[in-house]
């Protein structure tokens, strides 16, 4: 067996390539050089077109017979596999022979010759002469010699595909026996080729990969916010169905309050008030859940337009004043000489309750005594509006958390702090919805300033 291995070692400048890119190459190439760079060229752009790895190999596979005078087979490496994906012969009635090859002559790894050897050895392979013996040594059956021989194979070069130091499959060109063997600067121009498509085949894979890891995400995002969907429907539903009764309750403290159904002692008139402010307590906590529901399920609708922030200011200084000095707390930078003239473009109802559902959370966080600063910082088109207090701060692992619905960072049952947890998640939407957002800085022991960014208003 008279076997030649043609083997370009790692690192090895390919000759062929600073042939082709020469700008005289020497006498009697300058054709051959240009025919080659043309087949190139165009075999880079059909891999290029196309992420079918098989189509376009083949496809590629085709387009190199007129420029390496023979026929092929392509082989895609699959684990610890080898799988034809293609042969092509130039000749029609001997292509018709050399397809029964894709199933009747798959390869094997104790091949004695061809793709399994280069895949061991991953180092381009010429076979010269191909002998009788070897065939017989090859074939599957004796229908499978049969093809064999038909097709006259005299000389094999078999090429790796390489990528990222992993063989990936190989291209095998047969030249018939009546013909002379492959030449080096086929070899070279085979193994151009070949890093060409084993590239080809690396981003295909990549890409492929890619696509399912896409479709996965997409599918788990669709399948989290239906789910999504479905909580808020439920919370929506239940929160009209809880506001129902609690309205009554509510109607028939009133009415025992009045004295319609007799006079109330004392103590009993005390018992009364006191179902009357539990009761507007969870009818609030009940309205903070609607309100989050309708948020996040985007049935909010945004009246924008451009508001004084003097006006909301003051708004938000006439509901939180008195909360604020039952606890002893100073609140500044609210009030009628806040804003001054300062547009924001915004819903200004959407605004305010952003500022009360700020402010109420820092008076409620922030110790007896303390202080609250309301202040605002316009520059270019945004306007900052920051809520800064001197209570305990937040850990830098919760300041994202307390955007989230239902967070509450004190768990325990005798916490000082009541709510649902819903009064920043619902802030923090409201504000993207008016095209903002809501931020938090903060450290522990050190305080908090949450900030309102805004477009300024266009008027």
């Amino acid at each position: 067996m008279d076997m030649i291995q043609a083997i370009k070692p790692p690192g090895e400048p390919r000759l062929a390539l600073a042939a082709l890119s020469a700008e005289s190459p020497p006498a009697g190439q300058g054709v051959a050089a240009k025919t080659a760079l043309s087949f190139l060229l165009a075999a880079t752009r059909t891999l290029a077109a196309s992420l079918d790895v098989e189509i376009t190999l083949a496809t590629v596979a085709r387009l190199s017979l007129p420029h390496l005078g023979s026929w092929c087979f392509v082989d895609l490496r699959e684990g610890d596999h080898m799988r034809r994906i293609a042969v092509i012969h130039p000749d029609a009635g001997r292509q018709r022979l050399a397809q029964e090859l894709l199933s009747g002559w798959p390869p094997q790894r104790d091949d004695p010759l061809g793709v399994p050897s280069v895949v061991r050895t991953r180092r381009s392979e010429v076979v010269f002469p191909v002998t009788d013996e070897m065939l017989v040594a090859a074939a599957r059956s004796p229908e499978n010699l049969r093809i064999l021989r038909a097709l006259e194979i005299g000389s094999l070069m078999t090429v790796p595909l390489l990528a990222r130091d992993e063989v990936l499959g190989a291209i095998t060109y047969v030249i018939p026996n009546h013909g002379d063997s492959f030449s080096a600067e086929d070899l070279l121009l085979a193994e151009d080729l070949g890093a060409r498509c084993a590239i080809a085949i690396d981003n295909a894979r990549l890409f492929g990969r890619a696509r399912e890891a896409l479709i996965v995400a997409e599918a788990a995002q669709k399948q989290a916010e239906e789910a999504n969907l479905a909580k808020m429907r439920f919370l929506s539903t239940m929160s009209h169905e809880l506001r129902t009764p609690l309205n009554a309750i509510g109607g028939y403290a009133d009415l025992l309050e009045s004295g319609v159904r007799g006079a109330l002692t004392e103590r009993q008139l005390a018992d009364v008030r006191r179902i009357q402010v539990n009761g507007r307590h969870l009818l609030g906590l009940v309205e903070s859940v609607l309100g989050y529901a309708r948020v996040a399920v985007g049935r909010v609708e945004f009246g924008l337009q451009d508001v004084p922030l003097a006006g909301v200011l003051l708004e938000a200084e006439v509901i939180l004043a008195p909360l604020a000095a039952k606890k002893g707390i100073v609140c500044r930078g609210l009030g009628p000489d806040a804003g001054g003239g300062l547009l924001v473009y915004a819903d200004p109802d959407k605004l305010l309750q952003i500022l009360v559902n700020l402010v109420a959370n820092a008076v409620k966080f922030t110790p007896a005594g303390g202080a609250i600063d309301v202040t605002f910082h316009a520059a270019g088109p945004r306007v900052e509006i920051r809520v800064a207090d001197d209570g305990n701060g937040i850990a830098p692992e919760n300041r994202e958390r307390i955007f989230e619905p239902f967070v509450q960072l004190d768990d325990r049952l005798d916490r000082g702090a009541e709510g649902t947890g819903l009064g920043l998640a619902i802030s923090r939407e409201l504000a993207i919805g008016m095209g903002g957002g809501l931020s938090v800085e903060s450290e522990p022991g050190q305080g908090s300033t949450f900030t309102i960014t805004l477009s300024r208003g266009r008027g």
